[in-house]
């Protein structure tokens, strides 16, 4: 509180402000510090908060992952169930097909016992369903004759040996031509046969040089190869029986 006055006259009595700059310094030290501590309280406030949020979005993404980590073991648990039915599936399935193929063998050899059978397309999808009954004919075969082939698409060493032993006397001149029937083997024989009726009873691997040869080694590398266990005569297109095969080799007529 101050007074101002001249001599004896005095003016009225004034209050100071609370921040009047004559203010003492300690009064101003120990505000500052009141407001550091309100600041500092407040910003602790401040990181607690955020603090917390953090905390709570954490716990929101562990919930949301353990979710996302449920549903993908309940998806694999399903795929997994999906995977084992189709086996299963495929499984019956082949024991089924492989049923089938033994049941046609049957049934040919049967058959063979009684009349004679041209069997070139016969034969070949019965090996084919042997080796993979689940795919289809035409695939099997493609496969099954390329390991006869080079990449060239010429007889392998083996397969023209083989050759020589079908036809010593036309091996030479037959054997591009036979491997070009390899090539789409299934196609040729599911055309007609024009040749001349066998008179010997079973199953007849028959017609035209070079189709005949290329069923020839075809069944051949599947007994010797594959264990197909029917055996067939090697016949001319005029009916005539050239060989035997038999076990993956070639027999003579006289040496059965």
């Amino acid at each position: 509180m101050l007074r101002f006055g001249m001599g004896r006259r005095m003016f009225r009595s004034v209050r100071l402000p609370r921040f009047w700059p004559f203010t003492s310094s300690s009064t101003l030290f120990h505000q500052s510090q009141l407001y550091e501590r309100i600041i500092q309280e407040l910003v602790q406030d401040k990181e607690r908060l955020v603090q917390d949020k953090r905390d709570e979005i954490q716990r929101h993404e562990r919930l949301v992952q353990d979710k996302r980590d449920e549903i993908q073991r309940l998806v694999q648990d399903k795929r997994d169930e999906i995977q084992r039915l189709v086996q299963e599936k495929d499984k019956l399935e082949r024991i089924h097909c492989h049923e089938i193929a033994r049941l046609n063998e049957n049934h040919l050899k049967e058959l063979s016992e009684y009349i004679a059978i041209i069997a070139n397309r016969y034969a070949v999808e019965l090996i084919c369903s042997q080796i993979n009954p689940t795919e289809t004919v035409t695939k099997v075969a493609v496969n099954f004759c390329a390991e006869l082939l080079t990449d060239k698409k010429s007889l392998t060493d083996n397969a023209e040996g083989m050759l020589r032993v079908l036809e010593p006397l036309e091996a030479d001149k037959y054997k591009a031509a036979v491997s070009r029937e390899l090539v789409d083997l299934y196609h040729e024989v599911s055309k007609p046969v024009h040749s001349a009726a066998p008179n010997l009873k079973g199953p007849h691997i028959m017609g035209k040089l070079p189709l005949r040869a290329a069923l020839g080694l075809f069944v051949l590398h599947a007994q010797k190869e594959h264990g197909h266990s029917l055996n067939y005569y090697y016949t001319s297109e005029t009916g005539k029986v050239l060989k035997v095969l038999r076990d993956g080799d070639v027999f003579d007529m006289d040496d059965v």
